[in-house]
């Protein structure tokens, strides 16, 4: 797998959204974040958050999905709240308890108002990836639209969201833009322009490794700008300059590194190309995701 990426100066072809996220941030203009998996949306919103930090703008939290998939909404609200007013002035997250925020989200909002009264000139961002993740019971039916009610007053007292998930967080936009109706929408694909592609390939070992002109462009159409994957073959590139003790890197070398990595790679690194899809439904997704497996078995044989 590719770790992602946190510094600004590792992040290549992401500095228009970038911006705009960060003037979201600054405008209090919470925001979906959207797009097929394994383009840098994690990526990108971890950057934001750093850049965030660093310019000392906001308080930032980025919560990761490994740390809510269990939780119902009060949990989560919880889980905001102490994260939210830690180290923050006139606020003390250790006198926070679990059950003053119930089973829903609804109690996080007298609670940072009051949050927003001490801290009058402090702004906060909450990051969530792979929002979609969570149980879909959190954003349809009865349960869903009193959990985005509670997203809306809270947005609207002064705390910033920025979600980012898969295809299905666009029909989850969708299904609430009337409540969301202040929210925006940004959709993130791969990388189109060439520049991008190539810096993204030698910037990051310019000082010790040196690329073939054709070899670059090769991968970058080869992975039709997929950075995930632009990485993924760079990575086993580097990884054979090193053991042979190598600087350059020729369309040869890459030609040769193909077959080694289609026999190599796992599953894991392909799986969104059939999972990946607008169906909110677990069993109907599940369904979708065998038929479009299905379907390009055959397109490949």
């Amino acid at each position: 797998t590719v770790n992602p990426i946190k510094d600004k100066n590792r992040l290549f072809g992401r500095e228009a959204q970038l911006s705009d996220l960060l003037l979201n941030a600054a405008a209090g203009t919470s925001t979906f974040v959207w797009g097929q998996k394994r383009v840098g949306k994690t990526s990108l919103l971890q950057v934001l958050n750093s850049e965030l930090e660093k310019r000392g703008t906001a308080k930032s939290v980025f919560l990761r999905m490994g740390e809510l998939i269990d939780m119902h909404e009060g949990q989560l609200a919880y889980a905001i709240a102490v994260r939210l007013t830690d180290g923050v002035e006139g606020c003390d997250s250790a006198d926070l308890s679990e059950s003053r925020f119930g089973a829903g989200l609804g109690k996080l909002v007298p609670f940072m108002e009051g949050v927003l009264k001490k801290a009058i000139n402090q702004r906060f961002v909450v990051i969530i990836d792979e929002f979609d993740d969570l149980d879909q019971a959190f954003y349809t039916g009865e349960r869903g639209r009193v959990f985005v009610k509670a997203l809306r007053s809270l947005s609207e007292i002064g705390i910033t969201f920025l979600f980012a998930g898969s295809e299905r967080m666009n029909v989850i936009y969708a299904k609430h833009s009337q409540e969301l109706n202040k929210w925006t929408n940004m959709f993130l694909d791969s990388l189109t322009a060439r520049q991008d592609c190539r810096d993204l390939i030698t910037k990051p070992v310019e000082k010790s490794i040196e690329y073939e002109t054709t070899c670059v462009d090769a991968i970058s159409n080869y992975c039709r700008g997929n950075p995930f994957f632009m990485h993924l073959i760079c990575q086993a590139l580097f990884k054979r300059c090193v053991a042979e003790r190598r600087t350059y890197i020729s369309e040869a070398d890459f030609r040769n590194a193909q077959e080694l990595l289609c026999e190599t790679l796992g599953q894991s690194n392909f799986a969104h190309l059939w999972s990946d899809n607008q169906i909110l439904d677990r069993d109907e997704n599940v369904r979708f995701a065998a038929e479009n497996c299905l379907v390009l078995c055959c397109i490949s044989v």
